[in-house]
């Protein structure tokens, strides 16, 4: 886990020594702060080898297929 802060944002990068199916269990945690709302606190970010290297792409939604 890293934390800092950008534009005066806080801001927390975890990087899950799990499965990606058992990722879940890194951001439990999290849940539990009156705070934190993943809709509006959480940004999943998956490596996905179908875009070339280097490439990224934001979505809002998708399956759990992809």
């Amino acid at each position: 886990m890293a934390e800092g802060s950008w534009n005066g944002d806080a801001l927390r990068v975890l990087k899950p020594q799990t499965y990606m199916n058992r990722s879940g269990a890194a951001i439990a945690p999290l849940l539990d702060l009156p705070a934190f709302d993943p809709s509006r606190d959480l940004l999943i970010m998956v490596d996905e080898v179908a875009l070339p290297l280097g490439r990224f792409r934001l979505r809002g939604a998708g399956s759990a297929g992809g």
